[in-house]
């Protein structure tokens, strides 16, 4: 940006030419021309800019334009360190490498309380070991195959014969609700473990509930079994083991200042001799490294969130990323992405895309359900659910609970006091988050506190303008999020960190220079580059999947507070 574009209205100074660590400034700094020198002081018209008492008498204006205030101290805070789970492969008696990922113990819920009916069958209408694995179909009255939504093991050895279960289904002509009750001749897991076919005996006859004879879909739950004490039976249900190693893959994140000796000289005196370029020209060192300290950590922030997963980066296949090599060539390791929340969460079908349709705010509650039952399961507290959006979204969620509350209570608004504003601690206030509680009746007992922050602000903002350049409508429904993350100190979603290397260190030193190269034998002085390397190796943890959510692409409509999609 040339300095004549500094007066432009509504063009923010943020960027320039200058390049801190060598190129120009070794070619053209040492020695200043008088003609390099007055283009510093002169205009492209020839007019001094060097006008002292004008410029004491104006104001500074503040920062003009949009400062984008990440979360990285929010989601630092609950940084947790994990260098000590790191794994060393030996590939020689004096070599080995680091395994690109870490492995966290996770304890699955073991939910075998219920299963999906996918289909049924009549007994004449199945031919064993060719509609499905059962041998046989003496003794029963119906086939149902079931399927788990919970991801339990598909094994037969859930539904043991002499067992009960019970079917709950609706007519689909009266809508009369239908309870069933059946008893288990034989089951059978298809070869894949895909589903189960279970031979049942109907005991339907002497009860007056409305059942379905012919059930192909609903809800099944296992009952007792029915045995005597003189009768042979010895069946053992299954145990599992909800321990499971989940990977983290990590990568590090490399940041550079680099400055040399005629930069800082140059600058020294630019400043010194010209108080215009002290403020326009450049900056001082301390806020380069400031304004470069801070692009890292938003830069950190997104990969925390939107990180991605490279081709053949599994346990099984790591071994085909790209190898990382030290500087004499010796393998360090595989270099990885470190997997964002929102690939995690996707990978456990936790996200839920409306698809630039309404929200409804019954079915996001009644998916609230869900992660306050694995919330609560996981030893999370689950009565506080915290919800984190934009300010819009905000609002308009706000108005969709005043019509949730006024269709709950007939248009009287009964509830005492049922939204609480900016009910948040003091330090996060600073930080820039602010909510509002909303005390629901379903699920029971809970509040979802709406928090909003400058980070989801700027990146519906952002999604709004290119919507309007795209479209003509400036929605920004794919910039649009509800996400119910367990964030925060011993929280359940958190930053690892591996490990962190920080060096300071001056190159070109002549003294060193001499020793290592004849050519420098002569030479007096060789300009120098002042070099602070730091990393952060780094990963994202998501303990637990189920007891978070995230909501996405909904319209910039009032939610729907009645109905039921």
């Amino acid at each position: 940006m040339a300095i004549t574009d500094k007066y432009l209205a509504c063009t923010p100074s943020v960027s320039n030419s200058y390049n801190s660590c060598g190129t120009i400034t070794r070619s053209s700094l040492k020695s200043i021309t008088p003609a390099q020198l007055l283009s510093v002081f002169q205009d492209g018209s020839g007019n001094y800019r060097d006008m002292v008492s004008i410029l004491k008498n104006t104001f500074e204006l503040k920062l003009c334009g949009i400062k984008t205030n990440g979360i990285y101290d929010w989601l630092m805070s609950s940084a947790a360190p994990k260098g000590d789970m790191i794994n060393k492969k030996n590939i020689s008696s004096t070599e080995s490498y680091i395994e690109p990922f870490i492995l966290g113990k996770q304890k699955s819920l073991i939910n075998d309380d219920y299963w999906a009916i996918s289909t049924g069958f009549a007994t004449g209408s199945y031919t064993p070991g060719v509609t499905g694995p059962l041998t046989s179909v003496a003794g029963g009255t119906r086939v149902v195959r079931v399927i788990s939504r919970t991801g339990i093991d598909v094994a037969n050895e859930w539904f043991v014969p002499k067992h009960k279960v019970h079917i709950f289904g609706r007519d689909s002509g009266t809508g009369n609700a239908q309870r069933g009750q059946w008893r288990i001749v034989a089951s059978a897991a298809n070869t894949g473990s895909a589903y189960i076919d279970i031979l049942l005996a109907t005991e339907n006859a002497g009860s007056t509930t409305n059942y379905d004879a012919t059930p192909t879909y609903g809800v099944l739950i296992i009952g007792t079994n029915d045995v005597a004490d003189w009768e042979s039976w010895c069946n053992n249900r299954p145990a599992l083991n909800p321990n499971r190693l989940v990977p983290f893959f990590f990568h590090t994140s490399r940041q550079a200042l680099c400055v040399d000796s005629f930069y800082k000289e140059f600058l020294a005196r630019a400043m010194e001799v010209n108080p215009l370029f002290e403020v326009f020209g450049d900056v001082p060192l301390a806020e380069r490294n400031r304004q470069i300290g801070e692009r890292a950590q938003r830069e950190w922030v997104n990969s925390f969130f939107w990180g991605k997963p490279l081709a053949n980066q599994t346990i099984s296949t790591y071994t085909s990323l790209d190898q990382i090599l030290s500087v004499n060539g010796q393998l360090m390791g595989y270099r990885a992405n470190a997997v964002g929340v929102y690939e995690q969460m996707k990978n456990c079908g936790r996200i839920v895309d409306r698809q630039n349709q309404q929200l409804y705010l019954r079915n996001f509650f009644n998916d609230i359900y869900q992660v306050v039952r694995a919330r609560e399961t996981s030893g999370i507290p689950n009565r506080s659910v915290d919800v984190y959006t934009d300010t819009e979204t905000a609002e308009l969620f706000k108005r969709g609970m005043i019509a949730y509350y006024n269709a709950q209570s007939g248009g009287l608004l009964r509830y005492n006091a049922p939204i609480e504003d900016g009910n948040i601690e003091g330090s996060l206030q600073e930080m820039g988050f602010w909510a509002t509680s909303y005390k629901i009746d379903y699920p029971a007992g809970v509040t979802l506190n709406i928090i909003t922050h400058p980070f989801f602000d700027d990146m519906l903002s952002a999604s709004k303008t290119e919507d309007a350049v795209g479209t003509g409508v400036n929605k920004g429904t794919t910039g649009r999020f509800l996400w119910v993350l367990d964030l925060g100190k011993g929280a359940s979603i958190y930053p690892g960190i591996i490990g962190s290397s920080r060096v300071s260190t001056t190159v070109d030193q002549i003294d060193l220079l001499r020793k290592v190269n004849s050519s420098y034998s002569c030479v007096i002085s060789n300009p120098t580059r002042d070099l602070t390397l730091s990393s952060m190796t780094w990963t994202v943890v998501v303990e637990c999947p189920a007891a978070n959510l995230i909501y996405e692409n909904f319209t910039a409509d009032v939610p729907n507070a009645v109905d039921v999609i």
